[in-house]
């Protein structure tokens, strides 16, 4: 568990170069992440940006852990756990994200892609104003668990 938390923090601060990056470790929750949760995950983040700065962030992102829940379903997801990676960014160019990898031991481990989904930013929101204009749900990612 601590190898993928330091993993998540690494992914936040390895895939977009930046000045300054925020990393925050949310609580464990249980059960579905929806678009909607993503969507709230990311308002959030942009009402926080705003009490920090009210010019916004260049770029922000979102990561997720999905667990097999129990033995079985490990078995069947082949020994992995999916990541959720949700990233915005003011400059379009830099999405879809080049590469999603983890650093392990002095190694980066590649994520591989399963799915990637593009959208809009709706103009009235504060994810729009803080964070950027385009949202890209670039992987759900396969890690082999150990």
């Amino acid at each position: 568990m601590r190898l993928l938390s330091a993993a998540a923090i690494a992914l936040l601060l390895l895939t977009f170069p930046g000045a300054a990056q925020i990393a925050q470790k949310n609580p464990v929750t249980h059960g579905s992440v929806t678009p909607e949760v993503i969507g709230q995950r990311l308002e959030d983040t942009a009402e926080r940006t705003r009490a920090m700065s009210a010019k916004g962030a260049a770029r922000s992102a979102i990561i997720d852990f999905a667990w097999p829940q129990d033995a079985a379903e490990y078995k069947a997801l082949g020994k992995y756990v999916l990541v959720f990676v949700s990233a915005v960014s003011q400059q379009a160019d830099e999405l879809p994200l080049k590469r999603v990898y983890v650093e392990s031991n002095g190694r980066e481990i590649t994520l591989e892609r399963i799915a990637s989904v593009r959208r809009e930013v709706p103009k009235d929101t504060a994810v729009h104003a803080m964070l950027g204009l385009i949202v890209r749900t670039r992987s759900i990612s396969p890690r082999r668990a150990r």
